[in-house]
């Protein structure tokens, strides 16, 4: 049976076997900085959303693909 700890290891950050942070590792690896908190926000709320704070965690993760997308566009125009 899964331990559970609401802190180290909430059972919402759990799919597949798999630990959220274990993913957001591997999507994040090449990104640092600003672009690599905003994809790992990402991330986090779309693995979540569903056994957390449901729409809140969706909008939530639109809201930091938003800043993400407004951070790249600005940095292209530099």
């Amino acid at each position: 049976m899964e331990q559970f700890d609401e802190v180290k290891r909430p059972s919402h950050y759990i799919r597949g076997g798999m630990e959220c942070i274990d993913v957001v590792k591997v999507f994040v690896m090449d990104h640092d900085g600003f672009e690599g908190h905003c994809m790992a926000s990402v991330v986090q709320y779309l693995w979540r959303w569903k056994y957390k704070n449901g729409l809140q965690d969706l909008k939530k993760a639109r809201e930091f693909l938003d800043f993400l997308i407004k951070y790249v566009e600005e940095k292209k125009g530099e």
